[in-house]
């Protein structure tokens, strides 16, 4: 199958999924808005886990985004379910514009369909597309500076605490 026949097919695949992440949408209708979509759907990988298998633990640096195509996971923080996600649910969005540690495991809870679109992937398409670049440096921006301050009132938090 050429090229442009392989990409076409996978954007008819993932659009649904790839479209729920809003900051990978791009409507610029600059007759670009497709090729982007295509790129990311040929850069999407299958993969499969059955009942029990771990997708991703917390605390381990993501390097992949995932897409749920069928099945049921679990989320789970320090060891207890914090919630489930299924057909069309996406997690891990994190992992692709920055470098750090998982949030939460996720385990199958049934067999799984997933798509996964690796940061090096994503790195190297929004490389292509300067528009979608500026606007994940921003969001990277946006989400390190949240972290910062969460860790700043963790920190005053416990020195009150100390204090009384």
């Amino acid at each position: 199958m050429n090229k442009s026949l392989r990409m076409e097919l996978a954007t008819i695949n993932c659009r649904r999924l790839i479209e729920k992440v809003t900051f990978l949408n791009r409507e610029l209708h600059d007759g670009r808005d497709e090729i982007y979509l295509g790129r990311i759907s040929t850069a999407l990988q299958a993969v499969y886990f059955v009942s029990g298998d771990y997708v991703c633990h917390q605390g381990e640096i993501g390097t992949d985004m995932f897409f749920i195509q069928a099945g049921t996971l679990n989320v789970l923080t320090n060891g207890r379910l914090v919630t489930s996600l299924k057909d069309g649910s996406f997690f891990g969005e994190v992992a692709l514009i920055a470098n750090i540690p998982r949030t939460a495991s996720i385990q199958a809870a049934t067999c799984c369909t997933l798509y996964s679109l690796s940061s090096k992937d994503f790195a190297s398409i929004i490389s292509e597309f300067e528009d979608m670049k500026q606007r994940v440096d921003q969001i990277y921006t946006e989400r390190m500076e949240r972290i910062k301050k969460e860790r700043e009132t963790k920190t005053k938090g416990k020195g009150i605490s100390k204090m009384l």
